[in-house]
């Protein structure tokens, strides 16, 4: 179970860093980011926005997540059908070993290209649906959750306040 303040995230996929944060928004449920450290520029996206989206308790103590993201397509895109687009993806967030793992399993990513007004994530119809494009029909991520101590800091903890112990130094320093 997701409690109450921040759980900060990070993963490792593909040599590319991913954070997740997840804070609660009201009983039993939560805002979601996914922020990727990618060179967009490499694969011809001018801009990718952070994956934003919301997710709430389901069934089995999973949590089911709705993302969506928006990004901008380079000029020599524009045979992908336009610049500004956006993907949308629902997934299933299962936490274990104690909350410092979280398997996020995504079974739907769709992408609506180009975007427009009448383009509702998960209502309208998607114009391409990535994963029967690679031909698979889950995608399984792992989160780490990172570390809320350090034995050198007084300052240690996801959403505690800074109060600085001493003047000038910290714990184990001189």
């Amino acid at each position: 179970m997701v409690r109450s303040g921040r759980h900060v995230v990070r993963r490792q996929r593909h040599g590319n860093p991913v954070k997740l944060v997840i804070a609660p928004t009201g009983i039993l449920r939560y805002s979601v980011n996914f922020q990727l450290a990618l060179d967009y520029n490499s694969v011809g996206i001018l801009n990718w926005t952070d994956w934003t989206g919301e997710m709430s308790l389901g069934r089995a103590q999973k949590y089911d997540v709705y993302t969506v993201a928006f990004y901008v397509l380079g000029p020599d895109a524009n045979q992908m059908g336009g610049s500004l687009d956006m993907d949308a993806a629902h997934s299933t967030i299962e936490f274990v070993n104690g909350c410092n793992t979280i398997q996020n399993t995504v079974d739907t990513y769709v992408g609506y290209i180009p975007w427009t007004e009448s383009k509702i994530p998960f209502s309208t119809t998607p114009d391409w649906n990535y994963l029967q494009m690679v031909g698979v029909q889950t995608i399984v991520e792992k989160y780490y959750r990172m570390p809320t101590a350090c034995p050198n800091c007084p300052f240690a903890g996801v959403g505690q306040p800074v109060v600085p112990r001493g003047v000038g130094k910290l714990r184990g320093k001189r």
